[in-house]
């Protein structure tokens, strides 16, 4: 059986949480799914999920690095067919495991220095960011320059990254849009000559809702599929 790892970061938003980890339950038939969730200094605390339940106390935007370490630590260790990591934010497509795991297989099987493919497509679509690189469509999807901290892989992205993250010590230059970390896998992928992957059409759900990252940011620029 098809053995996929899915890791979950998540910070006080357990509705949506629940609701991804049900959808992945219900998508989840023959498939052998294991799923951490890695919380990010959380109010609430949760029991129903085991060992799979990985509390992280530094809570915040500054130590998101650390919080994405722990889910390539676990990885690293964790035997698997395809790894995908998701934000709690967002709700599964129809049929996303089947569809996910056929786009990447059609990649790597093309692109030997392939790494990761977003399953994520927003309406800002495929921009130029972190690293000079024009999206160009390729293998079914769409070649792009960068990743933000959401992907489906197999041991391709840990492996390019020796899996691991770099300390972030100070954030760049409009740091109250991003912790760094999406940059930094980006930048290294780039300069390693991995390439980097999203789908043409969204197989995630993002809505409309209050940011816990970047409430005033998100009032007037929506992340929407």
């Amino acid at each position: 059986m098809t053995r996929i790892l899915v890791t979950i970061t998540t910070y006080n938003r357990p509705e949506m949480l629940h609701r991804l980890l049900g959808q992945i339950r219900e998508q989840g038939t023959g498939y052998e799914v294991r799923v951490c969730v890695i919380d990010n200094g959380t109010e609430f605390s949760e029991s129903d999920l085991g060992d799979w339940w990985v509390y992280w106390d530094k809570g915040g935007i500054e130590h998101f690095w650390e919080v994405i370490c722990v889910a390539f630590e676990v990885a690293k260790d964790e035997p698997f067919d395809y790894w995908i990591h998701l934000p709690d934010d967002v709700e599964l497509v129809p049929d996303f495991f089947k569809t996910a795991t056929e786009t990447w297989d059609r990649i790597r099987h093309a692109d030997g220095k392939a790494a990761c493919l977003n399953p994520t497509r927003l309406t800002t679509d495929w921009r130029v960011q972190w690293v000079p690189f024009d999206p160009v469509e390729q293998h079914g999807a769409v070649r792009i320059g960068w990743n933000d901290c959401c992907w489906v892989t197999g041991r391709e992205l840990g492996n390019a990254l020796g899996w691991k993250i770099y300390e972030i010590i100070k954030v760049e230059p409009r740091s109250y849009r991003s912790s760094g970390v999406g940059r930094q896998i980006s930048r290294r992928l780039h300069a390693y000559g991995n390439t980097m992957y999203g789908v043409n059409e969204t197989l995630l759900l993002h809505g409309d809702h209050e940011s816990v990252m970047h409430p005033e940011e998100r009032k007037t620029e929506p992340l929407t599929t």
